[in-house]
């Protein structure tokens, strides 16, 4: 008889515990909502981008990321990401007299509190100087962290272009 007790009661346990459990479906809807706000990113880098807005730019990172960009140094902090959004924007304002940058994510993954986006880019430049638009494609891939309050932050972020911008490829 005490075995069938000790049975009895560890099947009560079991239905009192899966009881408990929220259902699956609420797990797949949560990690949904994930992907679906990740793909938003580029949106919001994009908006920034376009505004001049390095401050709106670093508050997409984690203050501990790296953003690691062709043929230039890691800028390694939200500090140093912040101040370099802000040389960035001041050379494309005296480069160019309108850049139109259209980020896409592609593909999202997401891993507990981790994720990771691949995108795509486009671009097209108009010359301060009056010249010819450049157009340009890239690929890039972040990495993310879901923060103690919830949000998700880009800790690592890499991109590069298809191909040198024409006027990079001819020396000027």
């Amino acid at each position: 008889m005490g075995t069938r007790n000790s049975l009895a009661a560890a099947l009560a346990l079991l239905l009192a515990t899966s009881a408990c459990q929220p259902p699956a479906q609420e797990a797949v809807s949560s990690m949904e909502e994930d992907v679906a706000h990740l793909k938003t990113v580029a949106d919001q880098f994009d908006a920034a981008q376009a505004a001049g807005d390095a401050d709106g730019l670093a508050a997409l990172y984690a203050d501990d990321a790296v953003r690691m960009m062709p043929d230039l140094p890691a800028w390694v902090g939200n500090a140093a990401i912040r101040a370099g959004f802000e040389s960035e924007l001041q050379l494309m304002a005296e480069r160019w007299s309108s850049a139109e940058i259209d980020n896409v994510a592609r593909d999202v993954v997401v891993f507990g509190d981790w994720a990771t986006v691949r995108g795509t880019s486009t671009a097209r430049f108009t010359p301060a100087n009056g010249g010819e638009p450049i157009s340009s494609t890239a690929k890039w891939l972040a990495f993310y962290r879901r923060e103690s309050d919830g949000t998700w932050k880009i800790v690592w972020d890499i991109w590069n272009r298809d191909a040198p911008l024409p006027e990079e490829s001819a020396g000027t």
